[in-house]
């Protein structure tokens, strides 16, 4: 995609596509399209006069005296490092982008909602590329610096490569140089950014604040490595976690570069926040995803009407064909959420083979449990992360787990149905109830787990020592023994 970015090349690749047409005689004349030998192609030579005329409008002068031309844009890699980043990226985000739902976001954090399934209606959303091609990105705007913060998995990379590609006619048509994507996960990104020529006008767009060692170690001073690099840029957007700054007060306000002409009032950073999908928007995934699988789609609706607030986030939602097509049938939702909690650790992967952050929700959800909270703060966390066992950094512990964090920096997981399940799965560990039942029976989902997970046992084990040993011994004490002894035991008979 980097080579379109030579308004030459766009204009030749259109010269060669109406030479074709203009050969196939079974052509009709421009308006009789549904007559085309190319059947649903609707584009003929009418079209590519008009397509060429509005996408390549611009002064020949203009034209012959700047970097336009084919041979002044194709210059060797090792010119342009940049151009690695941006060809990596755009293939590593493909499969993402077939299936691509337009990015919506917001002026709140959604992560402020328990569930940020939650957040839907209740705060005014708006389509985000069209923000940036419409607004953002017009010459007249004042805003320089925006930074585009979501919660894991919420499309982050891939809305960026969205931006990226379909910006490219924008570039043209408004006067820019070029558009050019950095991830800022290279440890040698400040590098590259400081050789790309003629910031004036060009768009710089940056992937992953929060993938930079160097910002892991020290984030305030990389941002101001980061700024001062791109100071020049005409629009700089850059992409971050949410919960990789402590609290919303956290999150850099303004760049420290001066305002030409506006005193000593420095660049203030335009914050957006990416909305999760909404009830509509998954369904629309799911018919693009699997239009000619109608079994596979029916199976994927029935998992998302199980864990419908998960499916809120493109990456979960993004797993369904595996959770399909994995040739194991789901009895039970502990199961899928077994499955998708799984996929979430492998996919922020530390490079150790280790489990930790897997240990690390645990304990977090024992933490949650004895203070009978869904919330937990900061310096709790960073304690539970500095366990001999787990021995994780902070930083990694709040932004690469299941954790994210609310305005005021309280850390939560990411869905309560995560707590719930790990506290289930303690449970299960431990092989005993814990002593204050009370705050498990309040958990609806937690109920849930525990019920499936012992009807799940008993199918394997003797059913009668299962249920005498749970209900009779441990859940008298919540709902009496004839209750639990005799109730419970009849319907789990039955289930």
């Amino acid at each position: 995609f980097s080579l379109f970015e030579s308004r030459k090349y766009i204009d030749n690749i259109l010269n060669s596509v109406e030479t074709e047409i203009q050969k196939a005689s079974e052509i009709k004349p421009y308006g009789n399209r549904d007559s085309s030998q190319f059947g649903k192609l609707s584009l003929n030579v009418g079209d590519f006069k008009f397509i060429r005329n509005n996408i390549t409008k611009f002064d020949d002068v203009e034209y012959n005296n700047n970097a336009y031309s084919n041979d002044a844009f194709m210059e060797s890699d090792g010119d342009k490092p940049w151009l690695n980043s941006v060809e990596n990226a755009i293939e590593d985000g493909n499969e993402l982008s077939k299936y691509y739902i337009s990015t919506r976001a917001q002026e709140i954090d959604p992560c402020n909602q328990e569930e940020i399934r939650n957040n839907n209606g209740k705060f005014n959303s708006f389509p985000l590329i069209p923000f940036f091609k419409k607004e953002a990105f017009k010459k007249s705007s004042t805003g320089r610096f925006y930074l585009v913060l979501a919660d894991s998995g919420m499309g982050k990379t891939t809305f960026l490569l969205q931006l990226y590609k379909k910006c490219i006619p924008y570039v043209f048509a408004h006067k820019y140089e070029k558009i050019v994507l950095v991830s800022l996960a290279d440890v040698d990104c400040i590098n590259k950014i400081q050789q790309i020529g003629d910031g004036e006008r060009t768009i710089l767009l940056l992937d992953g604040l929060d993938e930079n060692n160097e910002a892991i170690e020290d984030c305030d001073h990389f941002f101001s490595k980061l700024v001062a690099a791109s100071a020049h840029f005409n629009k700089v957007v850059i992409t971050c976690r949410t919960q990789f700054y402590a609290s919303a007060q956290d999150e850099p306000f303004r760049t420290g570069v001066i305002h030409v002409g506006r005193g000593n009032k420095s660049c203030e950073i335009v914050k957006k926040y990416i909305s999760p999908f909404n009830d509509e928007e998954v369904r629309q995934y799911l018919r693009k995803r699997f239009s000619f699988r109608r079994k596979i789609q029916k199976k994927a609706f029935e998992i998302v009407n199980v864990v419908p607030n998960l499916m809120v986030r493109p990456i979960v939602l993004n797993w369904i064909e595996f959770l399909c097509d994995e040739g194991r049938e789901y009895q039970y939702s502990f199961q899928i959420y077994e499955t998708i909690i799984q996929k979430w650790i492998e996919r922020e992967e530390l490079g150790d083979g280790s489990n930790k952050l897997y240990e690390l929700s645990a304990d977090v959800a024992n933490y949650m449990y004895a203070m009978e909270s869904t919330t937990i703060p900061a310096e709790r966390v960073d304690k539970i992360a500095s366990k001999n066992r787990i021995n994780l950094k902070p930083i990694i512990a709040k932004s690469r787990s299941l954790l994210n964090r609310n305005s005021d920096g309280v850390y939560k997981f990411a869905h309560r149905s995560f707590l719930e399940y790990f506290i289930v799965d303690n449970i299960f560990k431990n092989m005993k109830l814990p002593g204050n039942t009370n705050f498990l029976w309040s958990l609806s989902g937690a109920r849930l787990f525990l019920f499936e997970r012992l009807i799940s046992v008993a199918k394997e084990t003797d059913e009668d020592q299962i249920m005498m040993y749970v209900f009779q011994k441990k859940a008298s004490s919540a709902y009496g023994a004839p209750y639990a002894k005799k109730h419970r035991f009849r319907f789990l008979r039955k289930r």
